[in-house]
């Protein structure tokens, strides 16, 4: 067996700063009056989390943090082991190699249980480090213990969610019988069905309102009882593996089919209390990929033949939610794999992107310079905030690939933007590459569409005369009532070649009025694109004004 140092957890605790000596006093007190774990006892009273023990554990005595997964246990291995046994001393043995058997334990530091297990085994014991909450799971799972309660809990849900007029009542007696825990997986696994985009926990004083954005719309899925919301928060807290709820921490929950979803936490404060909203990071937008996105094939190949150059600005530019990070990940994630090495720059962290690019947080334009010394192959940025970082990204995007977002509602904004900040245009030329605009659009239900005239005072308005018709939906069953179905991007991708620059240094008017000169520039814009989807019957008028 692999020697672990005989050391008392509070020992490691406080070697590591997370706690002090009064605190552990204080706690050995509370854990010998219920008969607990000493890291029980510590999670429970907030001193520190599950995350705060495993990290200390392991950085103390060098033992490795598995994440347990379905793929990563061998079944039938770990129950050939005794269920007692596993339940006392709260282990899972995943895998075999040779003569070494690996097990992940809670407590690393259970001496007495390693000897046991060694003493039972013939095999050399390999010991790493879980979440207690995950082993339990995971022990349940291998003997089956929740199988027992998956019907039960199906039935509870089914009352919860499938009833269009449950009463409040109602509500109180099934949130009763089931633990705020599973309350929560249940309401994440209810939107995740439906599709949501993501799903928001709402206070309003005596009630909270659970809201799935659906299609690009908010629809309202259930109003409970305000008096369990600090529950719901601690379970929460818990399920992410902390003391509170904090704004970018993961829940990992099992999806259907044996998959596993992680929702990233985002909390927003509101008048009543904090707005907490889980965004799902499947797997089309928690690795996206340029081709997925809605490009056309003439979009996709002038940015695919940007990236192969590996130089210069990539501008990523459109109003807040319409989709620019997702464009930044599918950028990135386009790169040459293990060719070049980079670092994403963000003020909050992002998910789906390769674990070869380094994020590092960043909260202003000081963090830009330091950031442009570093030798690194690309810089990424995550929003830039003002036309300093701008000014410096342009100077460094000079000698290597730059690619960042930034809320700017159009081209001519870009032009101002530039203007007002007094950015040297020849600069912005010379250092751009490629400039992609965006905005997201939602598609009608094609159920319940109906043509109709458009009505003249639009006319004028759009600017184009073969528009004559536009489609509207009532809203029916198959789009929940909603009128849409699905959302997609619209694009306009303007490539600065060495043409195109040329053009731009010759005639800064090209540039200044932009839109005017889109077919000598080679870009479809937005407006165009979001008319032929009209003529198509996808969008109704207020999509359709929303994208021009």
């Amino acid at each position: 067996m692999a020697l672990i140092p005989r050391r008392r957890l509070g020992d490691v605790l406080i070697d590591c700063n997370l706690i002090t000596e009064e605190q552990l006093s204080a706690s050995l007190k509370e854990q010998k009056k219920l008969g607990e774990r000493l890291g029980e006892t510590l999670v429970r009273l907030k001193v520190v989390t599950n995350d705060d023990i495993i990290w200390a554990l392991g950085d103390q005595l060098n033992i490795s943090y598995i994440h347990l997964t379905d793929q990563l246990i061998d079944f039938n291995l770990a129950r050939s082991f005794s269920e007692k046994l596993i339940r006392k001393h709260k282990f899972i043995p995943i895998f075999k190699l040779g003569n070494e058997l690996t097990i992940v334990m809670a407590d690393p530091l259970d001496g007495d249980a390693l000897n046991v297990i060694e003493s039972l085994t013939e095999f050399e014991i390999k010991v790493a480090i879980s979440a207690a909450t995950e082993i339990d799971f995971y022990i349940d799972k291998v003997f089956g213990k929740e199988v027992e309660t998956a019907d039960e809990d199906r039935e509870l849900g089914s009352l919860l969610f499938g009833s269009p007029q449950i009463s409040l009542g109602d509500i109180k007696k099934l949130l009763k019988a089931l633990t705020p825990e599973k309350t929560i997986r249940m309401m994440l696994l209810d939107g995740l069905k439906m599709g949501s985009a993501n799903i928001c926990l709402e206070p309003h004083g005596n009630s909270i309102h659970l809201k799935y954005r659906l299609s690009g719309k908010v629809m309202r899925r259930l109003s409970l009882p305000g008096e369990v919301f600090l529950q719901l928060k601690t379970a929460i807290a818990t399920m992410t593996g902390q003391k509170e709820i904090r704004n970018g921490s993961r829940i990992i929950i099992d999806g259907e089919q044996g998959t596993q979803v992680e929702l990233t936490l985002s909390v927003l404060e509101a008048n009543h209390g904090p707005c907490l909203l889980f965004t799902p990071s499947g797997p089309d937008s928690s690795n996206p990929h340029l081709k997925t996105l809605g490009l056309s094939s003439t979009d996709l190949k002038t940015i695919m033949g940007a990236i192969r150059e590996s130089r210069g600005l990539f501008l990523v530019m459109g109003p807040t939610f319409n989709g620019k990070e997702t464009t930044l990940k599918a950028l990135l994630n386009a790169l040459p794999s293990g060719e070049m090495r980079g670092a994403l720059f963000t003020s909050s962290p992002i998910s789906g992107l390769g674990e070869d690019i380094l994020q590092i947080h960043v909260t202003g334009s000081e963090n830009i310079v330091k950031a442009a010394e570093n030798d690194l192959d690309f810089l990424a940025f995550n929003n830039i905030p003002d036309g300093r970082s701008l000014q410096l990204l342009l100077e460094a995007a000079c000698r290597r690939l730059v690619v960042a977002t930034m809320n700017l509602s159009d081209m001519t904004s870009l032009v101002h933007f530039l203007d007002d900040h007094r950015i040297s245009r020849k600069l912005f030329f010379n250092s751009t590459r490629l400039i992609i605009n965006q905005r997201l659009v939602r598609l009608l239900c094609e159920e319940c569409r109906e043509e109709k005239l458009l009505p003249e005072e639009f006319t004028g308005l759009i600017g184009d005369e073969k528009l004559r018709n536009i489609h509207e939906a009532r809203g029916c069953g198959k789009c929940n009532r909603l009128k849409y179905t699905d959302r997609t991007g619209l694009f306009e991708v303007l490539s600065l070649d060495i043409f195109n620059r040329g053009r731009m240094l010759r005639d800064e008017s090209l540039f200044t009025d932009i839109y005017s000169n889109s077919d000598l520039l080679g870009f479809r814009t937005i407006r165009e694109a979001a008319i032929e989807l009209a003529g198509k019957g996808l969008l109704d008028i207020n999509e359709l004004l929303h994208a021009i």
